[in-house]
């Protein structure tokens, strides 16, 4: 919205409007690296407290500071790493320059996004103090859960996650071996490990799990525009709706236009990332292709996913409070299968 409305520019360097992050391998740094996790920041040098992360204590520039200081791990826009989490922080501070009312994430989403749409209290970064209620609290499944689900026949306890095939769970089993053996890099491994590795403190603690800092109040009440959005999956759906129909949602609202969406989508750029091939746009989409039926968007860690299908104008929110390791988010992409089937077959019918 930012870019259509001329503030910003994908290819645009981010020094250009922050001049102290270009510095230390960064000064060529694009916003749309940034979008692509491209910027060889992954991993910050230090821990981030939540109670840093509030939109006053953002504009305070504790945070800017500790991001304009860090080096480039690489020259930006020559690989690709997870920024789990440090990529909406990263964004945040784009964005409350960019906007000529220095919003931040949060703000701008609620504004621009959530009020008009009227999700209010369903679309969130960043959670009042009266909305913690309606949050289901996250719950997490051990590893050693997850190991049996793969080992294990369902009359065992093993079998449980949905959409986990035998061709899963054998090729799960053979690369944990060869993990174990050789390299200790598998993609779900590198995905906590960019999670983890940007360590977050709670009241200067760390605290036992990441489910215990996101379930904590003071977290809910932070921007972590990357990791902690409040939503439901009605919420998702909608917002992916709006960008599969170009930009206006399903009852009439125009966000933005059918160009915005087009250059959101542009510019794809392939590259390895988390052990596979993927293939972002200037906006930071992941265009699935024949990976995903098609669909264009993201996954969250535990089955969560928001994405979109523009040929058929599909929206599709999934969301959950697990925190368990689903692999490729197997039970939302059986889910996606019908949903695009059962779309396919209204057409032919019609």
């Amino acid at each position: 919205m930012l870019v259509e409305r001329g503030h910003l520019a994908y290819d645009r360097r981010i020094a250009e409007f922050w001049p102290e992050f270009g510095c230390r391998g960064k000064e060529a740094t694009t916003l749309g690296m940034v979008m692509r996790h491209e910027a060889g920041l992954s991993v910050l040098d230090r821990p981030i407290d939540v109670s840093a992360l509030t939109p006053e204590a953002i504009r305070s520039g504790h945070l800017s500071e500790v991001i304009a200081s860090q080096k480039a791990s690489h020259p930006p826009g020559t690989k690709r790493m997870y920024h789990a989490l440090t990529r909406g922080w990263i964004l945040n501070e784009v964005v409350r320059r960019a906007d000529p009312a220095g919003r931040t994430i949060g703000e701008f989403l609620l504004d621009e996004v959530s009020t008009p749409l009227g999700l209010q209290s369903e679309l969130r970064i960043g959670l009042p103090e009266e909305l913690h209620s309606h949050v289901a609290p996250l719950h997490y499944r051990s590893g050693l859960w997850f190991a049996q689900q793969i080992v294990l026949p369902r009359a065992a306890g093993g079998g449980r996650i949905v959409g986990l095939t035998a061709g899963y769970r054998i090729s799960i089993f053979l690369g944990a071996v060869l993990a174990i053996a050789v390299a200790p890099v598998l993609a779900l491994g590198g995905m906590l490990a960019s999670f983890q590795s940007a360590e977050l403190t709670v009241g200067g603690e760390k605290l036992e799990s990441l489910r215990a800092v996101f379930n904590s109040p003071h977290a809910r009440k932070s921007e972590i525009p990357s990791a902690n959005g409040h939503a439901s999956a009605r919420a998702l759906a909608k917002v992916a709706a709006t960008i599969a129909a170009g930009g206006i949602s399903p009852d009439g609202v125009r966000l933005l236009s059918d160009e915005g969406v087009a250059d959101a989508h542009g510019s794809p750029v392939t590259k390895r990332m988390l052990g596979m091939v993927l293939t972002f746009s200037n906006a930071g989409w992941c265009l699935w292709g024949d990976k995903r039926l098609g669909f264009v968007g993201w996954m969250g860690l535990g089955g969560s996913v928001v994405q979109w299908h523009r040929e058929e104008q599909i929206g599709f929110g999934y969301a959950l409070n697990s925190m368990q390791v689903m692999p490729f988010n197997s039970a939302a992409y059986l889910l996606q299968k019908q949903v695009l089937a059962c779309v396919l077959a209204a057409k032919k019918a019609a």
